[in-house]
């Protein structure tokens, strides 16, 4: 009998990864914006960027609840390994997340419209990049 309880005890412990739901996002650019200087904001067309803003992105989550989510894979950061992130702030609306603790760039994706903003400041120059993210269809 102690020997059963003890496996139902490992095989709940272990099955908690069972009812995570792994989602898939396809994010394609939407609009460039670079606010360094604070009275005139510009927007910078498509043709002027370099492929590395403009080409689509994904991003892959993991989520557990409402409020437990992680960043599993994206190519939004790849110079990062490892590519699983925390975000530092989930609500009803966002999900907000950094490329490291000490990072100024910020992402938020909104859960309702699937609009993805990166906020990237440096001491040089302050930039906001759109991009509109929608659910990758599964294959098979």
């Amino acid at each position: 009998m102690r020997n059963l309880l003890s496996i139902i005890f490992v095989s709940l412990l272990l099955s908690g990864n069972a009812y995570a739901e792994t989602l898939t996002l396809n994010c394609s650019f939407e609009k460039y914006v670079d606010q360094t200087n604070f009275l005139d904001e510009k927007i910078i067309p498509k043709n002027q960027l370099p492929t590395i803003v403009t080409d689509d992105k994904f991003i892959t989550l993991e989520i557990k609840s409402k409020n437990d989510i992680k960043i599993l894979d994206n190519s939004l950061m790849i110079w990062i390994k490892p590519k699983i992130i925390i975000p530092y702030k989930i609500d009803d609306n966002f999900i907000h997340f950094k490329e490291k603790e000490n990072s100024l760039d910020k992402y938020s994706l909104d859960r309702r419209t699937g609009s993805l903003l990166l906020n990237y400041k440096s001491s040089k120059e302050k930039l906001r990049i759109y991009y509109l993210c929608v659910k990758k269809d599964k294959l098979f």
